[in-house]
């Protein structure tokens, strides 16, 4: 089994998307990234091998709005 979406908190020196290559062969199927410092957000869809940007998960009732919302 494998999570459809995996939620992270950048650590503090931590760089962004570090983990894709390792999600992306657990079938992760989406990712939220959340850096405070920098109070940003993206969420990706793996499909076909890449990960590509989306404005609203597939697997979540949520959109990387509602997450900015919450940063502000």
């Amino acid at each position: 089994a494998t999570a459809e979406i995996v939620v992270e908190i950048l650590s503090p020196g931590e760089r962004r998307g570090e983990k894709l290559p390792f999600y992306a062969a657990q079938n992760v199927r989406e990712y939220l990234e959340v850096d405070l410092a920098h109070r940003t957000a993206r969420l990706l869809a793996h499909h076909d091998g890449t990960w590509e940007p989306i404005d609203t998960s597939t697997v979540l009732d949520l959109s990387v709005a509602e997450v900015d919302a919450l940063l502000a």
